[in-house]
């Protein structure tokens, strides 16, 4: 599939008139019909679903280039896009640009014995058993409300674009897991992590003090409260 898409970008480049090297984008496509999600994907970004059972899924994962400011594009080889049909019914999922998508699946979260998502962030936008979307109403008071809540939060910090499409299906609801499922990570541990590594940090005295100052600056940056809740009327 990835050459015959490659093929047909590399045809419409042609039709178009225009050059391959003008198409240094990322993209980020799905299909959906309440169930089954078929997706494809290259670059930064991408998506995360919720299945039915409540699982969380990091549907694809940024693809970045050999330098830690690069990504591939649409104009990498066929090789480098991912294209796939997940194997688990899906009642929601989201598409957002790499700066929001890295809040929902922060960075220092991959590679470790952790949920890659940050899943109490995750489900205040795409959890219907929250934001109780039943109307076409429903939906409209959830878009006009976006824009205000990704300038709230840890979104406040992304100065890239801020894209985020939620696609929901409101005649299912997801399985509801137990209270930890949701729970807030653990944001010092992780962050002290870091700074061990980051700065070579091995004697307990001086982790314990990273502890302590990484928790006095992330009491004000990580509040869930404020989350989108669509009271439809």
């Amino acid at each position: 599939m990835s050459n015959e898409c490659f093929h047909l970008f590399s045809e419409i480049v042609r039709i178009a008139g225009t050059d391959k090297y003008d198409y240094q984008s990322t993209l980020t496509a799905a299909i959906y019909n309440g169930s089954d999600l078929v997706y494809g994907h290259i670059g930064d970004g991408g998506i995360v679903a919720l299945g039915s059972f409540g699982d969380y899924y990091q549907i694809t994962k940024p693809q970045k280039g050999d330098n830690w400011n690069e990504t591939k594009t649409l104009y990498n080889h066929p090789s480098e896009w991912q294209f796939g049909v997940f194997n688990e019914p899906i009642v929601a999922f989201f598409m957002a640009t790499d700066g929001v998508y890295d809040v929902f699946c922060p960075p220092v979260f991959q590679n470790k014995d952790i949920p890659p998502i940050w899943i109490s962030m995750a489900r205040a936008f795409i959890d219907n058993t929250l934001i109780k979307i039943r109307t076409s109403k429903g939906f409209n008071n959830l878009q006009e409300d976006l824009p205000k809540k990704l300038e709230q939060s840890k979104f406040s910090e992304v100065d890239d674009d801020k894209t985020l499409v939620c696609i929901i299906n409101t005649d299912v609801e997801p399985y509801q897991k137990e209270d930890d499922y949701y729970a807030e990570p653990d944001w010092v541990k992780i962050n002290s992590e870091c700074s061990r590594k980051a700065y070579g940090i091995n004697d307990d005295i001086t982790a314990n003090k990273v502890e302590s100052d990484v928790l006095a600056n992330e009491q004000t940056d990580i509040e869930t409260t404020d989350l989108p809740y669509i009271d439809v009327i």
